[in-house]
C-alpha cells in the first residue's frame, strides 16, 4: 500500500468515527457531553477563545510561561511544575487553581527542563512523525499488520492532540501508551533488507555534549540551592513549614491539640528561654507496649538536627514537658516529633476514624524561669 492509499484509509476511518460521534450527540441532545460541545461552539462563534481554553490560558499556560522566563536554561526541575505553580500564583497575584499539569506537553517540558529540554523533546517528536510517514509509505507491510500500522499512526496523532490541551498528560497510563505506540511504529516499519544504521559522533560533538551536560547540571544545582530552595521560597512567600499534623481539635474541657502521624513538624520561634510541650499518647495497649517519642529542634531546614529529648509514654494522660533552651531565644526552628508506632482507631476500636495516629500535641508555650508563660 502506498502512502497516498494509507492516508486515504486513515481519513476515511476518521470521517466514519466523527460521523458516528456526531450522530450519537444528536440522538442524546440533553447529555452532558452534548451540552458542553454546544457551549464550546457558541463561544467560538462569539469569539470567546479565552473562555474555551479556560484555566489553560488564564492560569496553567501562563504559569508555565513565567517559569520558562525565569529559568530558561534548566526550568524549575522535573516534576516541580505542580509545586511551583502555587508559588508563582502568589508571586504574580493570580488566583490559584490546583493543577496536575500545564495541560500542554511542550509547555510542561519547557517549564520543568527549560529550552534545552524543550529542544530535545521537539526533536524526538519530529523523529516520530518522520517514522510515521515512512511507515505509511514504502515500509507499510502487505499483510494484516498494515491495519495495525494505520491504527498506531492514528493513535499517535490522537495522543499528540491530547498532549496539547489535556490535563492528564502526566498520567503514567498516557505516557506508557504513547511510548508503546511509538516503539511499535518503529519496529513494524523496519525493513529486513535495509542495513542497520550506526550513529557516529565526532570528537567535537562529544566534547560539546559533555560541556552542555555539565553546564545544565551546574545551573540547575545553583537554582535548586538558591532561588528554588525551600529556604528561599519560605522567606520570599512567608510559607509556614508544617507537616505530618492533622487539623486542630479540642477536648471537652477546651484544650486545643493536633495529632501527629509517625512524625509531625511545625515551625516555631523561640520567644523565651523555657519551652513547654504538652503530649498525649492514647494507644489502647500503651500499658503493655509503651510509646517512645523523640523531640528534635531542626535548624536551617534540616541541615542541623538537635535531639531535645527522648521519652517513653506509659499512660494515656496529658503531660507537659519543659526544656531550657536560653541560647535559642529569638531563633526560628522546626519542632520535629517522631513516634515509634501509630495506632488506628477504626481497626483497634471500630470507631469511624481511619487515621493512623501518633501522639497529640497541645499548644506550645514559652516562659521565663519565673513561671511567666507565652503561647506560641
Amino acid at each position: 500500500m502506498t502512502l497516498k492509499k494509507g492516508i486515504l484509509y486513515s481519513v476515511g476511518i476518521s470521517i466514519v468515527i466523527i460521523f458516528m460521534v456526531v450522530a450519537l450527540f444528536i440522538s442524546f441532545p440533553d447529555s452532558r457531553t452534548s451540552q458542553r460541545l454546544k457551549s464550546i461552539v457558541n463561544r467560538y462563534k462569539a469569539g470567546q477563545i479565552e473562555r474555551i481554553l479556560g484555566r489553560r490560558l488564564t492560569y496553567r499556560w501562563k504559569m508555565a510561561g513565567y517559569m520558562m522566563a525565569d529559568y530558561p536554561l534548566t526550568g524549575v526541575g522535573t516534576g516541580a511544575f505542580i509545586i511551583e505553580s502555587s508559588n508563582y500564583s502568589e508571586i504574580h497575584n493570580i488566583r490559584f487553581r490546583e493543577s496536575e499539569s500545564a495541560e500542554n506537553y511542550f509547555l510542561q517540558v519547557g517549564s520543568e527542563l527549560g529550552i534545552l529540554g524543550l529542544f530535545f523533546s521537539l526533536w524526538i517528536f519530529w523523529e516520530i512523525f518522520k517514522q510515521i510517514k515512512r511507515s505509511l509509505g514504502k515500509y507499510l507491510v502487505q499483510d494484516r499488520w498494515k491495519y495495525i500500522q494505520l491504527g498506531i499512526s492514528c493513535g499517535l496523532f490522537s495522543i499528540f492532540l491530547i498532549f496539547l490541551v489535556h490535563t492528564f498528560i502526566g498520567s503514567y497510563e498516557i505516557k506508557y501508551t504513547f511510548w508503546l505506540l511509538a516503539a511499535l511504529i518503529f519496529c513494524l516499519s523496519r525493513s529486513e533488507k535495509e542495513p542497520e544504521e550506526k550513529l557516529h559522533f565526532s570528537k567535537i560533538f562529544k566534547i560539546l555534549s559533555i560541556i552542555l551536560i555539565v553546564v545544565f547540571g551546574a545551573v540547575h544545582l545553583w537554582n535548586s540551592t538558591h532561588s528554588l530552595s525551600l529556604k528561599s521560597r519560605t522567606e520570599q512567600l512567608g510559607l509556614k513549614q508544617e507537616f505530618g499534623l492533622d487539623k486542630l481539635e479540642k477536648t471537652d474541657d477546651g484544650r486545643e491539640f493536633r495529632w501527629t502521624r509517625g512524625y509531625g513538624g511545625l515551625a516555631i520561634k523561640v520567644k523565651k528561654p523555657v519551652i513547654e510541650i504538652p503530649l498525649l499518647a492514647s494507644h489502647p495497649d500503651i500499658r503493655k507496649k509503651p510509646v517512645k517519642v523523640k523531640i528534635y529542634l531542626v535548624k536551617d531546614f534540616f541541615k542541623k538536627k538537635e535531639l531535645l529529648d527522648e521519652m517513653v509514654l506509659k499512660e494515656s494522660i496529658w503531660k507537659t514537658y519543659e526544656y531550657n533552651i536560653p541560647e535559642e531565644v529569638n531563633q526560628e526552628f522546626i519542632l520535629l516529633i517522631k513516634v515509634n508506632r501509630t495506632w488506628n482507631p477504626q481497626k483497634a476500636l471500630g470507631a469511624p476514624d481511619p487515621r493512623n495516629l501518633g501522639v497529640a500535641v497541645g499548644k506550645i508555650m514559652f516562659k521565663e524561669k519565673t513561671g511567666q508563660k507565652e503561647v506560641l
